[in-house]
């Protein structure tokens, strides 16, 4: 993943996986990483955290 810009999050982001349940973003500005198919994420601690397109707007996008 690179980092492809800045996001910010509006309300707060909670993992979808069962075993990541614990991982979330709480609202703020984040680095937005992007993989190669275009999915967003943002890393939290050591973990990578996928944001959908409605938990998130982007505040600059491009390489950083």
């Amino acid at each position: 993943m690179e980092q492809k810009g800045i996001i910010i999050i509006l309300k707060e982001v909670r993992s979808d996986l069962p075993w990541l349940r614990d991982l979330r973003a709480i609202p703020g500005v984040y680095d937005a990483y992007v993989n190669p198919q275009g999915a967003v994420a943002v890393k939290i601690g050591d973990e990578i955290l996928g944001i959908k397109p409605s938990e998130f707007q982007w505040l600059s996008k491009g390489v950083v």
